[in-house]
């Protein structure tokens, strides 16, 4: 017996911006609000696209342990695995390219490699400011 299903809460959307309105302060100002009220998981519905966030570190590690999720091989990449084979994008989980890919590309990605990058990024981020 599984557990029961919780709807992940969201401000109620407007019909045609959805909750583009409850995003008052612009970018992660807004979101840092949306999660003071609704938690550390909640919903957006945007013109064009929904959205669940998630604002907990704990959350964020769950969502990131590759033990418990498998990658999906969409129908698009489906057609570039034809004529390119199996490689980091094309291949599934459980390919030994995949794997082969993944090793090779998580240094570039990892907490040291982020952090070495977070002086440019943060740079950025302000000038967009």
């Amino acid at each position: 017996m599984s557990a029961p299903s919780i709807p992940i809460p969201q401000p109620k959307p407007s019909p045609l911006l959805g909750n583009l309105p409850d995003m008052t302060r612009g970018g992660a100002e807004s979101l840092v609000d949306l999660a003071r009220a609704y938690g550390p998981i909640f919903r957006l519905q945007l013109p064009g696209r929904e959205l669940v966030v998630v604002s907990s570190q704990e959350l964020v590690n769950e969502l990131c342990d590759e033990k418990r999720f498998d990658k999906k091989v969409h129908a698009a990449l489906r057609q570039v695995r034809e004529f390119t084979g199996d490689g980091l994008f094309t291949a599934e989980t459980q390919e030994p390219n995949w794997g082969r890919a993944h090793r090779i590309l998580m240094p570039a990605f990892g907490p040291a490699a982020l952090r070495d990058m977070f002086d440019a990024m943060l740079d950025i981020a302000e000038q967009c400011a």
